[in-house]
């Protein structure tokens, strides 16, 4: 009976080892809550309109979890982690989303 239970205390502590080291980090699923700017033509920047938001513009792509925004334009504000797209936007998550819109 003992060598049965020492065996079952083993294994937990095996289980919660594992657990332990594979546990995501907190500050690496934040970062990865953010949206990622991959492209645009160019970026612009008026802290008259807004002192966080930067203006994209020109083949706009934007990441955030797994999906991916196309867009001519948008107005990104990454201390709030929003933007506004503009013009022939696009959506595109995997293989079976795709939302288009003008």
């Amino acid at each position: 009976m003992t060598r049965w239970l020492k065996t079952i205390c083993i294994f937990i502590l095996i289980c919660s080892v594992s657990y332990i080291i594979t546990a995501q980090n907190p500050d690496q699923e934040e970062e990865n809550n953010h949206i990622r700017i991959i492209q645009a033509n160019s970026l612009k920047y008026d802290e008259k309109v807004d002192k966080n938001v930067r203006r994209l513009i020109g083949n706009v792509i934007l990441a955030h979890e797994g999906a991916r925004m196309y867009c001519d334009s948008a107005h990104y504000n990454g201390i709030e982690n929003r933007f506004k797209a503009y013009q022939n936007v696009k959506i595109n998550q995997g293989d079976t989303l795709f939302l288009y819109s003008d």
